[in-house]
C-alpha cells in the first residue's frame, strides 16, 4: 500500500511537471513500477513517517530535516524553486 500511495504520488507529479521525471533517474524515474523506483518510494514514504513521528521532538526532526537536506543537495538539479507551492 505504502508504494502504490507513492507511485500515485509521483505519477501526478511526473504528469504535472513532466521535467521532474529527469530528476528521478538515478532510481529509474522513467519507469514508476521498477524495483528501483518502488525502493525509492518506500524511503520516500518511511521519511515521512519519521518526520511526522518526530512532530513532538523539534531538534530532532530539525536535525533529521537537515540531514535529508544534505542528502538533496548533492543532486544535480534540485533547486529551491522544486519546492515552491
Amino acid at each position: 500500500r505504502r508504494i502504490a500511495i507513492a507511485q500515485a504520488v509521483f505519477k501526478d507529479l511526473f504528469a504535472n511537471v513532466p521535467a521532474a521525471v529527469s530528476l528521478f533517474g538515478g532510481v529509474n524515474g522513467e519507469n514508476i513500477n521498477s524495483n528501483e523506483f518502488k525502493a525509492h518510494c518506500i524511503r520516500v514514504v518511511n521519511g515521512l513517517d519519521s518526520a511526522i513521528g518526530l512532530l513532538s521532538d523539534p531538534a530532532t526532526l530539525n536535525a533529521q530535516l537537515a540531514h535529508l537536506a544534505t542528502q538533496h543537495k548533492a543532486r544535480e538539479g534540485v533547486t529551491k524553486g522544486g519546492f515552491s507551492a
